[in-house]
């Protein structure tokens, strides 16, 4: 089984889970009556986001890839968590607002460390010319010159 099979496997199985709960809380059965359209959208939010956060650990993409993967599966990771304290903050009858800003730097420094961990401190991924035994074009023209002496 692949990876990218895995992947998608993934994303269907979230979305599959999330359009029973609406069609079981539609049809009016009292045991779903809790999953509202907000809740729908921060599992959906949050499920594609660590799918995402997951596969920036994968070796197979470039590096700059890999990041990308791991900034927006942070934003949607983040979505889906102001989602789910939207859904529960009238339980509690607590302002979420007061909140806000120490979540988003909780997982705006968690995305980093995510991006730090996936990237080894590396900008990017080493080009032909930091490889061992790489010659320029003044080096290989000048080998093929003395090969035609010879």
């Amino acid at each position: 089984m692949s990876k990218s099979f895995l992947k998608k496997f993934v994303y269907l199985l979230i979305l599959l889970v999330v359009l029973i709960f609406v069609i079981l809380n539609l049809a009016g059965v009292a045991a779903f009556s809790w999953f509202t359209p907000v809740l729908a959208i921060a599992v959906l939010a949050s499920g594609f986001g660590l799918v995402l956060v997951c596969t920036a650990f994968s070796k197979q993409y470039l590096l700059t890839t890999r990041k990308i993967r791991a900034f927006i599966g942070g934003a949607l990771l983040l979505l889906g968590i102001l989602y789910i304290i939207m859904f529960f903050t009238p339980l509690v009858d607590y302002d979420w607002a007061k909140i806000f800003w120490p979540v988003l730097g909780v997982v705006l420094v968690l995305v980093l460390m995510i991006c730090l961990f996936v990237s080894g401190g590396k900008k990017w991924d080493a080009g032909d010319n930091q490889k061992a035994g790489y010659k320029n074009y003044h080096q290989r023209k000048a080998e093929a010159e003395k090969e035609k002496d010879q």
